[in-house]
């Protein structure tokens, strides 16, 4: 009888040790990695900044985490690299990766077009800006290339094209202009530069509204004198 009592005893235990993990597991310790990344308290790096992603200024395969002040570390995907606007996209399309900010107070008329983007550097065109929150970021090229809007990247060469404000299109600060080339395109005039924008697929620009239509395709098409790339 005392057996069976100690043997009814012990399983009762075990079920009740059983039953006590399964409702309350241990929890894993929060360590540095992939589903822990580390978390650096009142980061310098992240001082003064909004909540949001940052590059990390050592390595453009990692970003920074900036919330509340803290930052966290992480990686972005095998093969990608991190950009300030459009985040982790692939290194050929990266002009944003390496690149270090310039030191200096800015110049007065280099600011921020639009809140968002990236544009070129009036005064230099192997220097290009990134706009976030409205706050102009200057980046350099790497050597012997230079910035150009319709690419949106650094492009091979070394000179800067001489635009003086008189012979440039642009008459007004916030222009937009037909495309002389191309019915599809047009010019959009930020600080009285002229940067080449394309219409979405399927419309063409209507320089008498000011935007892309779809009626206005139809009639560049009938026109010779325009050219109409065909959709992809």
């Amino acid at each position: 009888m005392a057996k069976s009592t100690c043997v009814l005893a012990l399983f009762v235990a075990v079920v009740v040790c059983i039953e006590a993990i399964r409702i309350d597991p241990p929890q894993p310790s929060p360590s540095t990695g992939k589903y822990f990344p580390s978390v650096k308290k009142s980061d310098p790096r992240c001082r003064g900044k909004s909540n949001g992603l940052y590059p990390d200024p050592k390595d453009c395969t990692k970003y920074l985490k900036c919330v509340n002040g803290d930052s966290q570390v992480r990686n972005c995907p095998k093969g990608f690299k991190f950009d300030s606007i459009r985040y982790c996209v692939l290194p050929d399309e990266n002009p944003d990766c390496g690149r270090k900010t310039v030191g200096g107070p800015l110049d007065v008329d280099e600011k921020c077009p639009e809140t968002y983007g990236i544009f070129p550097v009036k005064s230099d065109c192997h220097k290009y800006m990134i706009c976030k929150d409205g706050q102009p970021e200057i980046k350099d090229c790497p050597p012997n290339k230079v910035y150009r809007d319709i690419n949106g990247a650094c492009v091979d060469g070394d000179e800067c094209p001489k635009i003086s404000s008189e012979e440039s299109v642009c008459k007004r600060a916030n222009q937009l202009l037909p495309d002389e080339m191309n019915c599809r395109r047009y010019i959009k005039c930020v600080n009285f530069q002229p940067l080449k924008k394309e219409c979405p697929p399927g419309t063409a620009f209507d320089p008498s509204k000011h935007r892309c239509t779809k009626e206005q395709l139809e009639k560049c098409k009938n026109n010779d004198i325009l050219s109409v790339e065909p959709d992809e």
